[in-house]
């Protein structure tokens, strides 16, 4: 897991833009709704071992499946 500081620089219509070390990171607005320009927030970056297999698997069998036909 990676956990990083940043803070609210500004909202542009439905987006909000998310200042990190001086880069920017878009996020959509809805998922910041409760917090405002200048606000310090985390972001939490964790991956998800179990479903990055299953979705390997899942494209695998399409891609059986495709090349089969």
């Amino acid at each position: 897991m990676k956990k990083i500081k940043t803070t609210i620089d500004r909202f542009e219509g439905d987006k909000a833009v998310l200042r990190v070390n001086g880069d920017d990171i878009i996020v959509p607005k809805k998922y910041l709704n409760e917090f405002k320009e200048g606000d310090v927030v985390h972001i939490l970056f964790a991956n998800d071992k179990v479903d990055t297999e299953n979705s390997q698997k899942v494209a695998e069998a399409l891609l059986a499946q495709i090349f089969k036909e």
